[in-house]
């Protein structure tokens, strides 16, 4: 007869690790975190209204929902579930949609800034989900978008997949080419950054030998690594793009 597996530990106890592990196991994400300090925040006025694309664990959300309401939105049936549980859990004004970004029928001008963070690599029509943006924001607006550095072998994929599965169809981009893209379709970009050191590419190497469960206890022993070795090997880009009127 099967046995269920029933975990020992209460919920909210998980619950609680997931918000103290802030942006989570995965030593690229962590080394993007601090572009939080970016977002539109305290002494902006109203309160910041913003959209999350492609919400992943929940961490930028949580961020941003510090200033405002946020929507957050996923493709993934498991990603959704998970992050609206932690949303209610934490008590954030967030609203969590299972959908895709051309699913939104949020009224033109609904948002004082845009997360596209790691995103814009799985979309084919790049240019149209850019422009589905541009008509979300409102005047003055902030597009935050990070993507892969494309010219870096740093955990880039093997190979490009043909059709929107879920993995990337396209290695990335440049900041010259996601400039250019940005302001062909009504954007103005204002500021970029990089982030990755050799620390952390070592880093990533041992988690996808090990995996994430089997890697975690190790993440102390990594992150010392990113101190030790902190020489730029830059695996993702930023640019931060204002929205023309």
């Amino acid at each position: 007869m099967a046995m269920r597996c029933i975990s020992i530990f209460p919920r909210n106890w998980f619950l609680s690790a997931k918000r103290a592990m802030g942006p989570g196991v995965d030593v690229a994400s962590r080394d993007k975190s601090s572009l939080t300090q970016l977002f539109l925040g305290e002494g902006e006025g109203d309160p910041v209204r913003t959209l999350d694309v492609g919400c992943g664990n929940g961490y930028f959300s949580r961020c941003a929902a510090r200033f405002g309401p946020v929507v957050a939105v996923t493709m993934l049936p498991d990603e959704f579930a998970k992050a609206d549980e932690l949303f209610k859990y934490l008590g954030l004004e967030v609203d969590v949609r299972l959908g895709k970004l051309e699913d939104l029928d949020e009224q033109d001008e609904s948002f004082d800034q845009v997360l596209l963070l790691d995103v814009l690599e799985h979309i084919r029509d790049d240019r149209s989900a850019l422009q589905h943006l541009h008509r979300l924001l409102r005047c003055d607006g902030f597009l935050f978008v990070s993507f892969p550095n494309r010219d870096s072998n740093f955990g880039s994929a093997k190979h490009v997949w043909r059709y929107e599965t879920g993995w990337h169809v396209r290695h990335g981009y440049t900041f010259a080419a996601i400039e250019r893209l940005l302001e062909e379709c009504g954007f103005e970009p204002v500021d970029r950054r990089a982030y990755g050191t050799y620390g952390s590419k070592l880093s990533v190497r041992v988690q996808r030998r090990l995996g994430f469960r089997r890697s975690t206890p190790l993440l102390p022993l990594m992150r010392l690594l990113t101190y030790c070795l902190p020489l730029a090997c830059h695996h993702t880009y930023l640019v931060v793009a204002r929205k023309r009127t």
